[in-house]
């Protein structure tokens, strides 16, 4: 059986920005695949497994979890309070907001965040903060070549 590609999970409500996020993705690796979810309650059943997401061959677990903060209902707050109450769940999360405050990024990694980034204007600096994410959570052998 082939090795199955690394999911990373994007919990982001913008449709447009989660498009740009995969399209970037896929312009560094062919080694991922991206699952979405639009907001932090979808999130939070994803990773507990939960119905819709139960079948685990279906929604595999993620290697890491990029979330938005900001997003209706359940935000990326939520999310990073959920999991520091399931310590049993082991799973890298970056956060890639629109957020600019600093009390932002000071509670994400206060509150289990591994890496707090600005959501990049320009499409090739998001393609650059991709690829360098990539590179630190799978190393040089998962990059595609440039």
């Amino acid at each position: 059986m082939p090795n199955q590609p690394a999911v990373i999970l994007l919990a982001e409500d913008s449709a447009d920005d989660a498009v740009l996020i995969k399209r970037a993705l896929k312009e560094v690796t062919h080694e991922v695949k991206l699952r979405h979810v639009r907001d932090g309650t979808e999130c939070i059943h994803y990773l507990a497994g939960d119905e819709p997401y139960g079948d685990r061959q279906h929604f595999p677990f993620p290697a890491f979890l990029l979330l938005d903060l900001k997003m209706p209902g359940e935000d990326g707050f939520d999310v990073l309070r959920w999991l520091k109450q399931h310590p049993e769940i082991r799973l890298p999360v970056i956060v890639l907001t629109g957020s600019i405050a600093e009390r932002d990024r000071t509670d994400s990694l206060n509150l289990g965040a591994r890496e707090f980034h600005q959501k990049p204007a320009a499409y090739d600096d998001t393609v650059a903060l991709a690829a360098a994410i990539c590179q630190r959570w799978f190393g040089s052998g998962s990059a595609a070549a440039s």
